[in-house]
């Protein structure tokens, strides 16, 4: 949703998360799929530049970032987490380790679930007072 405030190196770190996410279930659909063509397409990158980094280099880039940003990965892994109906173990796992490799809060990281849950009630909200609860929460 906000992608555009991610610089180039932290645009390439979040799409290494992105791309080790949806394997982590050993399942990719074709909702997963869509998504990282959608990441790659807004933040101007190809496939090829996901792989110039490892994921220790990834949370290491991540990690010297601003908490907003840190927030926003969390968040941006949940909605993908939760894009193909299936909440496996090993997705419940992985963004644990993110939260705690970027010191997310418990408190942060269920107000960022509860905005998924929320978003059918905020249908009668103009895309403005959304995007603006949303940036609340990251900050």
């Amino acid at each position: 949703m906000l992608l555009f405030e991610l610089n180039k190196e932290e645009s390439r770190a979040f799409m290494r998360l992105v791309s080790e996410f949806v394997t982590v279930d050993k399942k990719i659909n074709k909702e997963e799929k869509s998504v990282i063509e959608k990441y790659l397409n807004k933040l101007n990158m190809n496939k090829e530049e996901i792989n110039e980094i490892s994921h220790t280099e990834a949370i290491e880039i991540l990690d010297k970032s601003e908490d907003k940003i840190k927030n926003m990965v969390y968040f941006e892994l949940l909605g993908v987490a939760l894009i193909d109906g299936d909440y496996e173990t090993s997705e419940v796992d992985y963004l644990e380790e993110v939260a705690d490799k970027f010191n997310i809060s418990r408190a942060t990281k269920i107000a960022l679930a509860n905005y998924y849950f929320d978003v059918d009630k905020m249908k009668n909200k103009s895309e403005e007072e959304v995007k603006e609860k949303l940036i609340k929460i990251l900050n």
